[in-house]
């Protein structure tokens, strides 16, 4: 069970003391909000965006038999925080970005895809604090680089897979880095899948 002791303490590594320049009463209310919501919301948990990668909260990566059950080799960890000891075998992969519109967490953008793409003893977990903003950010990153999927049809599927995502947060200069990511040369695609959602076909690698 994920304490709350332990929910505060991924909230308050939302920020680092580089950020203090920029951190104002909107800021600080938008994290309480945030922190108060996911105590009683999913957002924290599982979820399964494709067969070999997962989205989630911190809860679930201080989850050993969960992790261990979900076969998961691989943990991205998009905190300031230094979360437990994983499992015997699975590798942890820091990607220490504040949770503030300012944080340029594009600079991470094709060393996590790449770790992503190359992990291929198991599966591979993505989190941040609640799985909203930075965690799902990441994963489409890794969708538009090595999936061969657009921005729109990257926002789909983790919209779809993971309904509770803060879009907000998915834009702005983040984003202007993903449409770039998609005009570089892709490696040749896996066979592709229609995913059907809103009565749209949305064709994603898998």
């Amino acid at each position: 069970m994920f304490s709350l002791s332990c929910r505060w303490r991924c909230y308050t590594c939302f920020l680092s003391p580089a950020d203090g320049a920029v951190i104002h009463v909107f800021s600080l209310l938008q994290m309480a909000l945030l922190y108060m919501f996911s105590l009683s919301c999913r957002c924290m948990a599982l979820s399964q965006i494709l067969p070999s990668l997962f989205l989630s909260g911190a809860s679930v990566a201080e989850d050993a038999p969960l992790v261990s059950r979900s076969g998961i080799t691989l943990i991205v960890n998009a905190t300031l925080c230094h979360a437990p000891a994983p499992p015997p075998g699975v590798e942890v992969l820091r990607v220490p970005v504040s949770d503030l519109p300012t944080a340029r967490l594009d600079r991470h953008f094709d060393r996590v895809a790449e770790r992503i793409h190359g992990n291929r003893a198991g599966n591979t977990l993505v989190h941040c604090a609640a799985g909203m903003s930075r965690s799902p950010t990441l994963v489409m990153a890794y969708l538009m680089r090595f999936r061969g999927a657009t921005l729109s049809q990257a926002h789909t599927l983790v919209r779809d897979k993971r309904p509770h995502v803060y879009e907000r947060r998915l834009y702005g200069r983040n984003s202007v880095r993903l449409a770039e990511e998609r005009e570089e040369p892709r490696p040749q695609a896996a066979p592709v899948i229609s995913i059907i959602n809103s009565n749209k076909s949305i064709f994603c690698s898998l």
